[in-house]
């Protein structure tokens, strides 16, 4: 694998960890800690593999200890612990609606009160009404998943449209 795919993957990584972070209500310092440390790994024209056997990784701006010990596991293991962990705890449903622009709180709310966890069970809850007394969760949930422009009978029926 190249330098430069190896440190998309890593930058990924870092990236997952922020929005996961994010959906758990965590403080936006950390959060943006994981992004900018992203970022850097993104930017940077050596590889994280060279950077690492040469000590200078923790050097690069936005890439703390902390950063460089998680980007060593990945690289030795495969997996960052608490990728891992936030993986058990936070839906890839959720992940998928923060990445489409839906906000960490409507989702937290989402799910709290009506059990969304993903886009499929957000486009149920719309189509079930669940969501027509909560103005603001339905505005931003129709903005994700505008209303089929064709009518209702020519999906029943399952005609080509």
């Amino acid at each position: 694998m190249s330098g430069e795919r190896r440190n998309e993957l890593v930058a990924a990584a870092f990236d997952e960890i922020a929005v996961r972070l994010l959906l758990q209500g965590e403080s936006w310092f950390k959060v943006r800690a994981y992004r900018e440390g992203a970022q850097a790994l993104r930017e940077t024209p050596e590889s994280v593999d060279a950077l690492l056997a040469a000590g200078r990784l923790a050097a690069l701006p936005h890439v703390g200890k902390a950063i460089a010990e998680k980007t060593a596991a990945l690289l030795a293991t495969g997996a960052i612990p608490l990728l891992e962990r936030l993986r058990a705890e936070v839906p890839a449903g959720q992940v998928a609606l923060a990445n489409a622009g839906l906000s960490p709180a409507a989702i937290r709310r989402l799910h709290a009160e009506f059990g969304v966890d993903g886009p499929e069970t957000l486009a149920a809850a719309l189509a079930a009404g669940k969501l027509d007394g909560e103005k603001k969760l339905r505005s931003a949930a129709l903005a994700l998943y505008p209303p089929s422009p064709f009518p209702q009978f020519w999906r029943e029926r399952g005609d080509p449209v």
